[in-house]
Protein backbone atom coordinates (compact mmCIF):
# COMPACT_ATOMS: atom_id res chain seq x y z
CA UNK A 1 0.00 0.00 0.00
CA UNK A 2 1.60 3.22 -1.07
CA UNK A 3 1.60 6.33 1.10
CA UNK A 4 -0.98 7.85 -0.58
CA UNK A 5 -3.48 5.37 0.18
CA UNK A 6 -2.47 5.28 4.00
CA UNK A 7 -2.81 8.70 4.37
CA UNK A 8 -6.27 8.25 2.47
CA UNK A 9 -7.47 5.42 4.54
CA UNK A 10 -6.23 7.15 8.07
CA UNK A 11 -8.42 9.70 7.50
CA UNK A 12 -11.49 7.95 6.76
CA UNK A 13 -10.74 6.11 9.76
CA UNK A 14 -10.53 9.22 11.70
CA UNK A 15 -13.74 10.14 11.01
CA UNK A 16 -15.52 7.14 11.26
CA UNK A 17 -14.35 7.45 14.76
CA UNK A 18 -15.03 10.94 15.35
CA UNK A 19 -18.54 10.46 13.97
CA UNK A 20 -18.72 7.93 16.33
CA UNK A 21 -18.22 9.62 18.95
CA UNK A 22 -14.60 7.97 19.65
CA UNK A 23 -12.14 10.49 21.10
CA UNK A 24 -8.53 10.51 23.12
CA UNK A 25 -6.04 8.31 22.49
CA UNK A 26 -7.82 6.19 19.31
CA UNK A 27 -8.08 8.93 17.67
CA UNK A 28 -4.83 10.91 18.11
CA UNK A 29 -3.17 7.45 17.49
CA UNK A 30 -4.52 7.69 13.79
CA UNK A 31 -3.77 11.20 13.73
CA UNK A 32 -0.71 10.74 14.50
CA UNK A 33 0.06 8.15 11.66
CA UNK A 34 -1.74 11.03 9.31
CA UNK A 35 1.05 13.48 10.04
CA UNK A 36 3.94 10.75 10.08
CA UNK A 37 2.73 9.64 6.37
CA UNK A 38 2.24 13.33 5.51
CA UNK A 39 5.90 14.18 6.66
CA UNK A 40 7.12 11.16 5.03
CA UNK A 41 5.71 12.50 1.66
CA UNK A 42 7.33 16.11 1.80
CA UNK A 43 10.62 14.19 2.56
CA UNK A 44 10.55 12.22 -0.69
CA UNK A 45 9.45 15.19 -2.64
CA UNK A 46 12.68 17.12 -1.61
CA UNK A 47 14.70 13.89 -2.15
CA UNK A 48 13.15 13.69 -5.77
CA UNK A 49 14.33 17.00 -6.03
CA UNK A 50 17.57 16.91 -4.39
CA UNK A 51 18.08 13.66 -6.64
CA UNK A 52 17.08 15.39 -10.23
CA UNK A 53 19.64 18.71 -9.11
CA UNK A 54 22.59 16.55 -8.69
CA UNK A 55 22.44 14.50 -12.08
CA UNK A 56 20.46 17.19 -14.24
CA UNK A 57 17.77 15.21 -16.61
CA UNK A 58 16.35 12.10 -15.28
CA UNK A 59 13.98 9.31 -15.40
CA UNK A 60 10.78 7.83 -13.46
CA UNK A 61 12.64 4.79 -13.36
CA UNK A 62 15.95 6.41 -12.25
CA UNK A 63 13.77 8.41 -9.42
CA UNK A 64 12.25 5.06 -7.91
CA UNK A 65 15.46 3.24 -8.41
CA UNK A 66 18.03 5.51 -6.60
CA UNK A 67 15.20 7.27 -4.30
CA UNK A 68 13.52 3.98 -3.32
CA UNK A 69 10.33 4.65 -3.80
CA UNK A 70 7.66 2.98 -5.93
CA UNK A 71 7.38 4.05 -9.10
CA UNK A 72 3.32 5.08 -8.54
CA UNK A 73 4.60 7.30 -5.41
CA UNK A 74 6.95 8.79 -7.23
CA UNK A 75 4.77 9.95 -10.34
CA UNK A 76 2.43 11.32 -7.83
CA UNK A 77 4.57 13.44 -6.45
CA UNK A 78 6.30 13.97 -9.99
CA UNK A 79 2.98 15.15 -11.13
CA UNK A 80 2.38 17.15 -8.16
CA UNK A 81 5.84 19.04 -8.59
CA UNK A 82 5.32 19.63 -12.19
CA UNK A 83 2.00 21.16 -11.23
CA UNK A 84 3.69 23.95 -9.04
CA UNK A 85 7.05 24.27 -11.67
CA UNK A 86 9.09 22.78 -9.31
CA UNK A 87 10.79 20.30 -12.11
CA UNK A 88 9.57 19.90 -15.90
CA UNK A 89 8.83 16.98 -17.83
CA UNK A 90 10.91 17.05 -21.23
CA UNK A 91 10.06 14.93 -24.63
CA UNK A 92 12.00 12.02 -23.81
CA UNK A 93 10.03 11.60 -20.78
CA UNK A 94 12.92 13.00 -18.98
CA UNK A 95 12.59 15.15 -15.44
CA UNK A 96 14.71 18.52 -14.99
CA UNK A 97 14.67 21.17 -12.13
CA UNK A 98 11.49 23.63 -12.97
CA UNK A 99 11.64 27.66 -13.75
CA UNK A 100 10.42 28.05 -10.05
CA UNK A 101 13.36 26.94 -8.70
CA UNK A 102 15.49 29.19 -10.42
CA UNK A 103 13.45 31.61 -9.25
CA UNK A 104 13.40 30.80 -5.83
CA UNK A 105 16.46 30.88 -5.48
CA UNK A 106 17.52 33.96 -7.42
CA UNK A 107 15.11 35.87 -4.90
CA UNK A 108 16.77 34.09 -1.81
CA UNK A 109 20.30 35.17 -3.10
CA UNK A 110 19.40 38.77 -4.25
CA UNK A 111 18.30 39.04 -0.45
CA UNK A 112 21.01 37.63 1.23
CA UNK A 113 23.40 39.83 -1.22
CA UNK A 114 21.01 43.24 -0.42
CA UNK A 115 21.04 42.42 3.21
CA UNK A 116 24.74 41.95 3.92
CA UNK A 117 25.87 44.85 1.90
CA UNK A 118 23.09 47.35 2.93
CA UNK A 119 24.04 46.55 7.22
CA UNK A 120 27.02 48.66 7.32
CA UNK A 121 25.59 51.41 5.98
CA UNK A 122 21.97 51.42 7.23
CA UNK A 123 23.56 50.75 10.71
CA UNK A 124 25.59 54.36 10.33
CA UNK A 125 22.61 56.05 8.81
CA UNK A 126 20.95 55.70 11.66
CA UNK A 127 23.43 56.47 14.23
CA UNK A 128 24.58 59.52 12.40
CA UNK A 129 20.49 60.98 12.17
CA UNK A 130 19.74 58.96 15.26
CA UNK A 131 16.53 57.58 13.79
CA UNK A 132 15.09 54.91 12.97
CA UNK A 133 16.02 53.79 9.20
CA UNK A 134 14.24 51.09 6.72
CA UNK A 135 15.13 48.67 4.33
CA UNK A 136 11.99 47.88 2.05
CA UNK A 137 11.15 45.69 -1.44
CA UNK A 138 8.08 45.63 -3.10
CA UNK A 139 6.52 41.77 -2.91
CA UNK A 140 3.66 41.97 -5.03
CA UNK A 141 1.13 44.57 -4.70
CA UNK A 142 2.35 45.36 -0.96
CA UNK A 143 5.62 46.86 0.32
CA UNK A 144 7.58 44.55 2.77
CA UNK A 145 9.56 45.71 5.38
CA UNK A 146 13.07 43.51 5.27
CA UNK A 147 14.91 45.46 8.17
CA UNK A 148 14.89 47.88 10.84
CA UNK A 149 17.70 49.65 11.60
CA UNK A 150 17.37 51.82 15.27
CA UNK A 151 19.57 53.89 16.68
CA UNK A 152 21.31 53.80 20.23
CA UNK A 153 20.38 56.74 21.33
CA UNK A 154 17.02 58.79 20.45
CA UNK A 155 13.16 58.31 19.08
CA UNK A 156 12.55 54.76 17.56
CA UNK A 157 9.66 54.45 15.27
CA UNK A 158 8.16 52.76 12.43
CA UNK A 159 6.55 49.46 11.71
CA UNK A 160 8.15 46.10 12.33
CA UNK A 161 9.92 43.89 10.12
CA UNK A 162 7.80 41.40 8.45
CA UNK A 163 5.32 44.39 8.23
CA UNK A 164 3.25 44.61 5.04
CA UNK A 165 1.70 48.38 3.65
CA UNK A 166 -0.01 49.46 0.44
CA UNK A 167 2.47 51.34 -1.72
CA UNK A 168 0.52 54.60 -2.12
CA UNK A 169 1.48 56.21 1.22
CA UNK A 170 4.60 55.32 2.11
CA UNK A 171 7.74 57.01 0.98
CA UNK A 172 9.44 53.18 0.06
CA UNK A 173 6.23 52.21 -1.56
CA UNK A 174 6.34 55.78 -3.75
CA UNK A 175 9.72 55.06 -4.55
CA UNK A 176 9.32 51.49 -5.12
CA UNK A 177 6.03 52.46 -7.58
CA UNK A 178 7.74 55.60 -9.26
CA UNK A 179 9.92 53.48 -11.78
CA UNK A 180 7.31 50.56 -13.02
CA UNK A 181 5.64 50.36 -16.25
CA UNK A 182 1.87 52.38 -16.40
CA UNK A 183 0.65 48.91 -16.79
CA UNK A 184 2.26 47.01 -13.41
CA UNK A 185 1.37 50.27 -11.37
CA UNK A 186 -2.44 50.31 -12.74
CA UNK A 187 -2.56 46.32 -11.51
CA UNK A 188 -0.93 47.59 -8.34
CA UNK A 189 -3.81 50.71 -8.16
CA UNK A 190 -6.45 48.12 -9.24
CA UNK A 191 -5.59 45.39 -6.14
CA UNK A 192 -5.14 47.74 -3.59
CA UNK A 193 -7.32 50.36 -4.19
CA UNK A 194 -5.87 54.11 -2.82
CA UNK A 195 -7.20 54.08 0.67
CA UNK A 196 -7.08 57.27 1.91
CA UNK A 197 -5.42 56.82 5.65
CA UNK A 198 -5.14 60.61 6.52
CA UNK A 199 -5.98 63.85 5.51
CA UNK A 200 -2.90 63.94 3.29
CA UNK A 201 -3.08 60.84 1.24
CA UNK A 202 -3.38 60.78 -2.49
CA UNK A 203 -6.22 59.11 -3.47
CA UNK A 204 -6.62 60.07 -7.00
CA UNK A 205 -4.92 57.92 -9.56
CA UNK A 206 -4.00 61.15 -11.78
CA UNK A 207 -2.02 63.12 -8.94
CA UNK A 208 -0.37 59.91 -7.80
CA UNK A 209 1.03 59.28 -11.41
CA UNK A 210 2.09 62.58 -11.49
CA UNK A 211 3.45 62.33 -7.97
CA UNK A 212 4.88 59.37 -8.80
CA UNK A 213 6.93 61.14 -11.81
CA UNK A 214 8.56 63.81 -9.71
CA UNK A 215 9.89 61.06 -7.30
CA UNK A 216 11.78 59.23 -10.14
CA UNK A 217 13.40 62.61 -11.62
CA UNK A 218 14.08 63.59 -8.07
CA UNK A 219 15.43 60.63 -6.82
CA UNK A 220 13.84 60.73 -3.43
CA UNK A 221 10.48 60.23 -2.25
CA UNK A 222 8.57 62.08 0.79
CA UNK A 223 5.68 60.78 2.95
CA UNK A 224 4.13 63.75 4.99
CA UNK A 225 1.66 62.10 7.83
CA UNK A 226 0.25 60.30 4.71
CA UNK A 227 -0.14 56.83 6.74
CA UNK A 228 -0.15 58.30 9.84
CA UNK A 229 -0.46 61.71 11.21
CA UNK A 230 2.77 63.47 12.58
CA UNK A 231 4.42 61.01 11.17
CA UNK A 232 7.47 61.73 8.49
CA UNK A 233 9.45 59.60 6.59
CA UNK A 234 12.03 60.28 3.32
CA UNK A 235 13.18 57.29 0.90
CA UNK A 236 15.75 56.86 -1.61
CA UNK A 237 15.58 53.83 -4.15
CA UNK A 238 18.31 50.80 -4.10
CA UNK A 239 19.28 49.65 -7.84
CA UNK A 240 20.80 46.36 -8.80
CA UNK A 241 23.59 45.81 -11.47
CA UNK A 242 20.90 45.87 -14.26
CA UNK A 243 19.86 48.89 -13.21
CA UNK A 244 16.64 47.85 -11.83
CA UNK A 245 15.07 49.10 -8.77
CA UNK A 246 14.91 46.09 -6.45
CA UNK A 247 14.23 47.91 -2.53
CA UNK A 248 14.19 51.21 -0.97
CA UNK A 249 15.57 52.31 2.39
CA UNK A 250 14.21 55.35 4.47
CA UNK A 251 14.46 57.12 7.43
CA UNK A 252 11.19 57.66 9.80
CA UNK A 253 10.40 60.04 12.77
CA UNK A 254 7.83 62.58 13.78
CA UNK A 255 7.50 65.35 11.68
CA UNK A 256 8.12 68.18 14.92
CA UNK A 257 11.81 66.30 13.82
CA UNK A 258 12.39 65.93 10.70
CA UNK A 259 12.79 69.23 9.51
CA UNK A 260 14.96 72.57 8.48
CA UNK A 261 18.46 71.55 8.53
CA UNK A 262 18.21 68.63 10.04
CA UNK A 263 15.94 66.93 7.15
CA UNK A 264 18.53 68.39 4.89
CA UNK A 265 20.75 66.53 6.72
CA UNK A 266 19.38 63.22 6.71
CA UNK A 267 18.26 63.55 3.21
CA UNK A 268 21.88 64.41 1.86
CA UNK A 269 22.71 61.24 4.30
CA UNK A 270 20.14 58.90 2.86
CA UNK A 271 20.77 59.64 -0.84
CA UNK A 272 24.49 59.37 0.04
CA UNK A 273 23.95 55.82 1.43
CA UNK A 274 21.55 54.73 -1.14
CA UNK A 275 23.91 54.91 -4.19
CA UNK A 276 26.59 53.56 -1.78
CA UNK A 277 24.82 50.15 -1.78
CA UNK A 278 23.95 50.61 -5.15
CA UNK A 279 26.95 50.99 -6.27
CA UNK A 280 28.30 47.54 -4.04
CA UNK A 281 25.35 45.78 -5.94
CA UNK A 282 27.13 46.72 -9.26
CA UNK A 283 24.87 49.68 -10.32
CA UNK A 284 27.22 52.50 -12.39
CA UNK A 285 25.72 55.77 -11.62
Amino acid sequence: MNNENIICDNIILCSILSNLGVEGDIINHYQSKINQAEIKSVAKALSIIDYINKNDKVTLQDISKNIEIPKSTALGIIKTLEQFCYINKLEDKKYELGIYLFELGNNVRKKINLDVIAKPYLEKLAEETGETVNLAILDKEEVLLLDKYKPDYGFQIGAQIGTRLKPHCIAVGKVLISHLSEDALDEIIETNGLQKKTYNTITDREELIKHLKTVREEGFAEDNGELMEDMKCIAAPIFDHHGINIAAISISSLESKLKGNKFKKAKKLLLQSSKQISTDLGYNY
